[in-house]
């Protein structure tokens, strides 16, 4: 996949590398990796989200090296506020829980996490998150429910997304 992106994009692997460098040693270090962060991209754009060749098109890898500037600043703002709240690579059972984050923050801005209340609901909804592991078989389905609910939420809260359809029926 990288070697169709970089066709594209040629600093890609500079960008995305430097830009990994920076989150993985805020805090106590995270391990995020090149996958995670074109996923987010992915994600961020409301494009599919299935990590594949046609996923990259050119018209894609252009709408990402457009917006490259606030998809790090949205990522870079999460991966501050997980660590804020006590996380870390050791305690994260599944990057794709962090997507709706990001994504929330990209539609919204860093300053839509400046509440107490905020935090406070990321952090429950992070929890149930990964201890109900909703982001099992059927993730991608998934995320795309989330995505959909957080599309006009312009306050995060968890009790607004609480009762979200997600795969196999569960909520």
């Amino acid at each position: 996949l990288f070697s169709t992106i970089v066709a594209y994009w040629q600093s890609a692997r500079d960008e995305i590398d430097d830009f990994l460098s920076v989150i993985n040693n805020i805090g106590d270090h995270y391990e995020f990796d090149s996958d995670f962060i074109m996923r987010t991209c992915l994600y961020n754009l409301d494009m599919p989200i299935v990590m594949k060749v046609e996923s990259f098109k050119q018209d894609n890898i252009n709408l990402i090296k457009t917006h490259w500037f606030d998809i790090k600043t949205s990522v870079k703002s999460t991966v501050k506020l997980l660590d804020e709240l006590g996380f870390s690579s050791e305690n994260i059972i599944s990057n794709n829980a962090i997507l709706p984050i990001i994504y929330y923050i990209f539609r919204n801005g860093k300053d839509s996490i400046s509440s107490q209340s905020v935090k406070d609901d990321i952090r429950k909804y992070f929890v149930v998150a990964q201890a109900k592991k909703v982001f099992g078989n059927h993730s991608n389905q998934t995320l795309g429910n989330l995505r959909d609910a957080l599309r006009d939420i312009k306050i995060f809260s968890y009790k607004a997304i609480k009762d979200i359809k997600l795969a196999d029926d569960r909520t």
